[in-house]
Order: C-alpha cells, then structure tokens, then sequence
C-alpha cells in the first residue's frame, strides 16, 4: 500500500517483529537501520527490504527467518538505474534463520567501518554475497549449503560454507582471519 506522502518515514522495527506472514518494505531511495537499536528479530516467514538507491545497516544486529535486501531496486514502474549499494557503518551483523539473499549493483559498501569492526552475515542455506569493498571484516557463513563470495576487499574474512565455498572474484584481505570450508572453487 503506498499511502504515504514523499519525504521520510520512520518505522520502528519493533512493531514489525511481531508480524507473522511476508513483509516487503520498499523506499524510493534509501532503507536504513540506524544504530543503538540493539537486536532486531522479526518474526515474519519472509521478509523483504527493496530501495531504490541504498540500503544502509549501521551498527546493529538483525535477525529474521528469510531476509532479502535489495539497493536499486526496480518496482512500481521504477526502472533500475545500476546505482546502489548495501553500505555498513560498523560491526553489524544480519542473520537468517532460512534464506539470506543480498543483491546491490554496487555491492556491500564498508568504507567508514573500523578495520577493527565486523560485519556478519549467516545463513542457514547457501549465501552469495556480492562484491564487498570493507574497511573492516567480514564473517559469512552457509550453514547448510555453499558460500559464494564475489570480489572481496575486507582486514579480515572468516568464511564457512558447509557446502563449499565458492569465489567467483578475487579475494583481497589484509590479514587472514581462516577460510573454512570443505573445498574452494573458483
């Protein structure tokens, strides 16, 4: 429903956590999940985040049984214009109890992350994360299928696939945190 008047809108995660059934949040340019709001848990079967430019997690946790997020995302007559990203401002983390799926044209954007901060990203099935240009770490984990992993520049990467673990670009980090998987494909 798009019952609301150009300009920003500010929702509570908490009064979405509680919804059962698929939620789909879409801006016309950007989501963000601002800082200080400790755990988000949302409760709903699959939950979708769209934005029409970026998709901005700052330090904060959130947790949900299917999560998608989407930056440039093409909707209600809105064509995709090839600009944005999934950009994080410090340790944060985004866990899936199914499904993650994270899709930026731009890909995961961690410029004014500490090398010290970390971001986290799980899964409980496979998990392809875009190219990603961080200032900090990254974590990501496929608990139950394969991790890919695009072009990577990150201080540190920990990256577990139980099903493998896939590189479909190159992987530069500065210092090695442990790559754990049965086997790397590129």
């Amino acid at each position: 429903v798009d019952d609301f008047q150009p300009g920003d809108l500010e929702i509570n995660a908490g009064s979405l956590a509680s919804i059962s059934g698929s939620i789909t949040l879409q801006a016309s340019r950007d989501i963000v999940f601002e800082a200080g709001g400790g755990v988000v848990n949302f409760r709903a079967d699959s939950l979708t985040f769209q934005a029409g430019r970026d998709i901005v997690v700052q330090a904060t946790q959130i947790v949900g049984d299917g999560l998608s997020f989407t930056a440039d995302a093409a909707f209600s007559g809105r064509p995709s214009d090839g600009v944005g990203a999934i950009r994080v401002t410090g340790t944060a983390s985004i866990l899936a109890r199914g499904t993650l799926t994270l899709s930026a044209p731009e890909g995961l954007i961690g410029a004014e992350m500490a090398a010290t901060d970390t971001l986290t990203l799980r899964a409980l099935t496979a998990l392809n994360v875009p190219d990603a240009a961080l200032s900090g770490g990254l974590s990501a984990t496929a608990r139950r299928g394969v991790l890919t992993l695009g072009d990577v520049q990150a201080s540190t990467l920990q990256a577990r696939g139980a099903g493998g673990l896939a590189a479909s670009g190159a992987l530069a980090i500065a210092r090695e945190a442990g790559v754990v998987s049965p086997g790397l494909h590129g």
